[in-house]
């Protein structure tokens, strides 16, 4: 089976982005932009009543403060953003248009279970980006969490599966992310400049929304390769499909499995 190419991701990935651009930016503005600035505000303050004499002392540790408390921002209702940003290319598989108010009620109607699994590999993603290494091989490895919390009502263990399912395409997840990265990279350079001389409040709300468009991009092109993994020649039949998936599938992602093995029972 042919396997998707990165640059067929990618143009696929941007598509749909394009193709929902208010939907996508009002998930950025909730999760990202609201996000980044509710925490910067409250670490702001925090670090604060400490009545800390030095300058940097202060800014160091609001940063660690800021930092904690957008592990929780990102882990609850990231939570809610990552299945209605799934929801886009669900839509898209099932040859639909998406909605706002779809996005927001698919979202909400997985929390739910996307909660567990999200919060874990995000924080374990965290704690790993301290010493760089750890945090990309997470990456990679938890690359599928959202897909599989997100589409898999009967799967238990996401990560473990997720774990599992990445080793077959780590090389592509690698590439696919590297030029999410150096995109993000770069803005939140930019970002971090201006915050160094004190952004106003629409610098953080935007720095926070364009971070989070760029994780709209990599859970699109995510759930493209998590599905591509079941995927089969088009000719092939696909009886009793799943509803968000569409002919030209025959294998079902949403039934949990009992080994180590990339096929899942059916």
């Amino acid at each position: 089976m042919t396997q998707l190419g990165v640059g067929t991701i990618l143009k696929n990935a941007f598509s749909v982005f394009f193709e929902n651009l208010f939907t996508a930016l009002f998930i950025a503005l909730v999760t990202g932009g609201l996000g980044f600035y509710l925490t910067d505000a409250l670490g702001t303050r925090a670090a604060a009543s400490l009545h800390l004499s030095e300058g940097k002392a202060l800014l160091v540790v609001g940063v660690l403060i800021q930092s904690a408390l957008l592990c929780v921002w990102s882990g609850v209702v990231g939570s809610w953003a990552a299945p209605a940003q799934i929801y886009l290319w669900v839509q898209r598989e099932k040859k639909q248009v998406a909605s706002l108010s779809g996005a927001i009620n698919y979202g909400l109607n997985r929390m739910g279970r996307v909660m567990g699994p999200h919060f874990s590999a995000y924080g374990l993603i965290a704690l790993g980006n301290i010493v760089i290494v750890p945090g990309v091989i997470f990456g990679l490895q938890f690359a599928f969490v959202d897909a599989i919390a997100t589409l898999d009502q009967q799967e238990k263990s996401p990560l473990s599966r997720s774990m599992r399912l990445t080793s077959a395409r780590r090389g592509t997840i690698f590439q696919t992310m590297l030029v999410f990265f150096f995109g993000w990279w770069l803005w939140y350079q930019l970002g971090l400049a201006f915050l160094q001389s004190t952004m106003p409040w629409w610098g953080k709300v935007a720095l926070g929304t364009v971070d989070h468009l760029v994780l709209i991009l990599v859970d699109l092109a995510m759930v493209q390769i998590y599905l591509d993994l079941f995927r089969k020649p088009a000719e092939a039949s696909a009886p009793n499909l799943p509803s968000a998936l569409p002919a030209g599938t025959n294998e079902n992602p949403w039934a949990a499995s009992s080994s180590d093995s990339e096929t899942p029972k059916s």
